[in-house]
């Protein structure tokens, strides 16, 4: 007996030294112990449960306090004790959001009927983990002190038989995916275009699930290739970088929609060369209602970096990646679809004109060149075209005109389609002068070209009439410039016409 009651005491130490709330149920539905964890989490002392019918004390201190419940259906009957208590009625898996002393708090509760062999009586160990708290935001339940270190944050202690392995991986799994889905729910509200999504989303990545050297890869417009679009870490020098199809094991992810832990990229035969630090990746699809948007990397310079769990939860956020993703990516088009012209995917005319008082303001604020230089352009006979080779023959010849413009002139330089036959271009720092003998140039380049119509007929290839205006001599608003640049227009082309005359 004095053995027995030594172990009593040392188990009882042992429960109350733990940050797990415990309590122990009798086939009675007594409460028969309680830590002082559990005490902790429902606001009382443990003590103070003890004696008391688990429904009663249930229903006297937690239920005023409740504000909502989840997975918790006999909760009711529970908290009203409408039913007699054996081990076999009290079972139950839920997340109650409760509120003790102020507090918000998130409480995980689960009760499992236990029975020692040879014995008739049942009792059921009811487990209590703190899920959040404070004002109701998400905490990183791995990562806090209340767990302590060890196998991914976790302390095994000796309440170990009472949990099971998968229930901790479901458990971590779950506590940090809906951080991470809490914070690219916000971030998605905020960020619309897609670079500066990607960017944050890699940055949740990092700072919340602790994977520091992260990448996003996404398939370029024809579908041909992989592009590393955004990057943390090891993988930020290697932005910009294009996988051809089928070379890769993003491409194999991508394809075949399936993660991928690599312990050792060396040995893996799939591997495309990156950055030389790296030593292990997980892959994972950026999958949503069944189209593959990309795939997210992780990556560790050691060997065998990463576990199953990794993998688990990297799943179980990508589909909430992909959906901010998706949303990106609609908005993106959308936007272009506003800005550019349907036929060339030259900017529009609303959005050149925006360009250009962009420029303007720009010069005026000493932030960009003082000297601004536009081209008005109107391609010539155009009607001609339409009218003996057909409309499409017509959009052929503007389609070749557009690539000739966009080729001809610097990247950082707007070429826009004005309406109908006109283009304008708008040169940032470029002299008049130099914009005339650039257009020129370009001009006769494209009529050099061979054009055919759908029935294979050649087509004439028309030259074009330009005007050219420059800020600030010619205006100090973009309305103004517009106006200066199409006069001369109107001029070169009343020359032409009296040059043929």
């Amino acid at each position: 007996m004095g053995k027995l009651a030594i172990s009593q005491e040392e188990l009882e130490i042992t429960l109350n030294g733990i940050d797990v709330g415990i309590m122990l149920v009798d086939s009675a539905g007594r409460i028969v112990f309680a830590n002082h964890k559990a005490g902790l989490l429902l606001g009382c002392a443990g003590y103070e449960m003890v004696g008391n019918r688990f429904g009663e004390f249930m229903r006297r201190v937690v239920a005023p306090n409740i504000m909502s419940s989840d997975g918790f259906t006999g909760w009711v009957d529970i908290v009203d004790c409408a039913l007699p208590f054996s081990g076999e009625d009290l079972k139950f898996d839920c997340q109650v959001e409760y509120e003790s002393k102020g507090q918000k708090r998130i409480l995980k509760l689960v009760a499992i009927p236990v029975q020692r062999p040879g014995q008739s009586s049942l009792k059921t160990v009811i487990t209590i983990s703190l899920m959040s708290h404070g004002d109701g935001s998400l905490q990183d339940v791995l990562e806090s002190d209340m767990l302590g270190s060890g196998w991914n944050g976790f302390s095994y202690g000796p309440y170990t038989p009472l949990i099971d392995r998968a229930d901790i991986d479901r458990d971590i799994i779950a506590s940090k995916e809906m951080r991470v889905i809490f914070r690219i729910t916000q971030e998605m509200r905020k960020l619309l275009d897609l670079d500066d999504l990607l960017k944050h989303i890699l940055s949740i990545v990092s700072t919340e699930m602790r994977y520091t050297d992260c990448s996003i890869l996404l398939p370029d417009e024809d579908g041909q290739n992989l592009v590393m679009s955004a990057g943390l870490g090891m993988s930020q020098e290697l932005i910009g970088i294009r996988i051809p199809r089928g070379i890769g094991i993003s491409w194999w992810v991508m394809e075949h929609g399936q993660p991928q832990n690599v312990p050792d990229v060396k040995v893996d035969h799939r591997y495309y060369p990156g950055a030389p630090e790296v030593a292990s990746e997980v892959y994972v699809p950026l999958e949503v209602r069944g189209k593959r948007l990309g795939v997210l990397v992780v990556q560790k310079p050691e060997k065998y970096g990463f576990t199953p769990t990794d993998v688990k939860l990297l799943m179980a956020v990508a589909g909430h990646i992909a959906s901010a993703l998706e949303v990106a990516q609609l908005h993106s088009q959308v936007k272009k679809a506003a800005e550019t012209d349907s036929l060339t995917g030259l900017y529009n005319r609303s959005s050149t004109v925006c360009a250009l008082d962009r420029f303007i303001e720009s010069a005026k604020q000493h932030k960009g060149p003082e000297c601004i230089s536009i081209i008005l352009l109107d391609v010539d006979r155009l009607k001609y075209i339409n009218d003996n080779y057909g409309h499409l023959a017509g959009d052929r010849v503007l389609v070749h005109i557009a690539q000739s413009l966009t080729r001809g002139f610097r990247a950082d330089d707007i070429v826009g389609r004005f309406g109908g036959d006109e283009f304008i271009v708008l040169l940032p720092g470029v002299r008049p002068e130099l914009a005339g003998e650039r257009i020129q140039q370009i001009i006769s380049g494209w009529l050099d070209a061979t054009l055919t119509d759908p029935a294979g007929r050649q087509i004439p290839v028309p030259s074009a009439s330009f005007g050219i205006a420059c800020y600030p001599v010619d205006g100090a608003e973009s309305r103004l410039l517009v106006a200066a640049a199409d006069n001369k227009l109107l001029a070169a082309k009343a020359k032409a016409y009296e040059n043929i005359r």
